[in-house]
């Protein structure tokens, strides 16, 4: 009986955190943009800056001042999948993903990633203006 009550326990335990465990949302494609050698790599932290310069309210970017941002070697676009349209609005933590999951899969090249459930968005990584990024 003793074998039993602690098979519950362990079974009732493994559903509780299966149940409170999401997966990371990847991005379900990736496009290597061509590389321009004339130019200075793409670097991921001038991405990340440049990711950071939207507005984002509670982890929602929103797209008031445009939907493209660029600081030093990296220029961050953000678009509804298969339009060229900004969208109302999109989760921040896609677009760290696909800009982070788009760097590494084009080994720091230009790069379009796409990701999202069911309101699909297309994040961009391109060559930046050079502007220096905020510190």
């Amino acid at each position: 009986m003793m074998a039993f009550n602690r098979f519950a326990y362990l079974l009732l335990v493994s559903i509780m955190v299966a149940s409170f465990t999401t997966g990371q949302l990847l991005p379900s494609a990736y496009k290597c943009n061509s590389v321009d050698s004339s130019r200075f790599p793409i670097n991921r932290e001038d991405c990340r800056d440049s990711l950071n310069l939207f507005l984002s309210p509670r982890n929602v970017l929103t797209f008031a001042n445009g939907n493209t941002q660029s600081c030093g070697t990296c220029r961050v676009t953000i678009i509804k999948s298969g339009t060229s349209a900004p969208p109302r609005t999109a989760q921040k933590s896609w677009a760290v993903t696909a800009l982070h999951e788009g760097y590494d899969n084009c080994n720091g090249n230009p790069v379009t990633a796409t990701i999202g459930d069911s309101a699909m968005i297309d994040v961009s990584l391109s060559y930046g203006n050079g502007t220096p990024c905020p510190p």
